[in-house]
């Protein structure tokens, strides 16, 4: 088996040929450390590429809640985005520079959405969400909420 590129022939790597040969296992990976029972991978050709198929199986982690109360924040960070809207609405680029972030990050961005999902900040343009000028404001549930988080940190 060749493949071409360009009028040039090229073999197929070594090691494809040496899984072929072996019945399709790779040497050395049943003996690798895992935490989850795994059964030895498949490998075959299709269509001139090499396929490794890795079959898991499923296995429950024992005392882990499956999630957490709805009425708090997903993330520490989503606490603190509740902490900085605390006492006037900010902008995104603000709510980072508060966090002691040089930019938006995607963490940052999805903790937003998420604390707008979930009614725990609001928008101070609704109407125009893409606006430059847009700002994000503590909500009245989420004042509470951050009410509660804090009195429950007194109690610690």
């Amino acid at each position: 088996m060749h493949m071409k590129k360009e009028g040039k022939q090229y073999a197929p790597l070594p090691m494809i040929s040496q899984i072929m040969k072996s019945g399709g296992s790779m040497p050395g990976l049943q003996d690798a450390p895992v935490n989850a029972p795994v059964n030895a991978p498949v490998t075959e050709v299709q269509q001139g590429f090499l396929v490794v198929t890795f079959k898991a199986q499923m296995v429950s982690v024992q005392g882990q809640p499956e999630s957490r109360p709805e009425s708090r924040p997903e993330s520490d960070i989503a606490s603190r985005i509740l902490t900085v809207l605390q006492d006037t609405p900010k902008s995104r680029n603000e709510i980072a520079a508060s966090l002691g972030h040089r930019s938006i990050s995607g963490a940052m961005k999805k903790a937003v959405a998420n604390l707008l999902e979930e009614d725990l900040i609001a928008y101070t343009i609704p109407e125009k969400t893409n606006s430059r000028l847009q700002k994000y404001r503590l909500t009245l549930r989420g004042s509470d909420l951050l009410g509660k988080t804090k009195s429950g940190d007194a109690d610690n």
